[in-house]
């Protein structure tokens, strides 16, 4: 569905302008409301530790919620979320889960265990190509201003999908004799990436979807 911008009624002149994100001009910015107004902010999902890229986002917002208030006299009413419960946190735990499960049922490293890791290798590198495809169709849309998180992203992605050679030839040099999963002090070197990879594979194998989960909650 594509939506359209419709300008309100200025009933005073307004001292602030804004990038529009559905008519993708600086417009001028005016309330619904004459000197009033209601802002909803996308807020945390906290499925992991936070970092400095939050403590960012939320002084920013705080910084121009101020100058709307303090400097051009609006009535601000903010409202920001906080998830406690999603897609990406069922996701983390069901692969924390499964990654645990398969380390106890693995102590020693086999032939198997290389298999395991060898095969999740070519599928994640898969996924990755996939997402660099998705992302280099918003880089190369005219119509998409601002493509910096795809770039990022895409930088990202690349530098993981240029890793996974080396990767490979550190699961295939695992010496059983000296590294196994029956303690960390034990555990191959460089295996902590290694896991994330391999909990994936195990998740769209064992994994149960999150439709599902939900529908248990109910």
């Amino acid at each position: 569905m594509e939506y359209k911008w419709v300008k309100p009624t200025p009933k005073k002149e307004s001292q602030l302008v804004i990038h529009n994100s559905l008519s993708n001009k600086i417009n001028e910015f005016i309330p619904l409301r004459q000197n009033q107004v209601s802002w909803y902010i996308c807020g945390p999902t906290v499925y992991d530790s936070a970092h400095f890229g939050h403590g960012r986002n939320y002084m920013m917002f705080d910084v121009v919620r101020r100058i709307l208030e303090d400097y051009l006299g609006y009535k601000v009413f903010q409202v920001m979320n906080i998830t406690d419960i999603d897609d990406k946190i069922i996701i983390k735990a069901r692969k924390k889960h499964l990654i645990t499960k398969y380390l106890a049922e693995h102590p020693t490293i086999d032939d198997q265990v290389k298999k395991d890791f060898l095969d999740a290798l070519p599928i994640y590198a898969a996924s990755l190509t996939k997402k660099i495809a998705e992302n280099q169709t918003v880089i190369d849309n005219p119509k998409i201003s601002d493509k910096s998180e795809a770039e990022g992203q895409n930088k990202l992605y690349q530098e993981r999908l240029d890793k996974i050679p080396a990767q490979q030839s550190q699961v295939q040099s695992w010496d059983p004799s000296t590294h196994n999963f029956s303690s960390p002090d034990h555990y191959p070197p460089h295996l902590s990436d290694l896991l994330d990879i391999l909990s994936g594979h195990l998740d769209s194998q064992f994994g149960i979807p999150t439709k599902r989960t939900f529908h248990f909650l109910e």
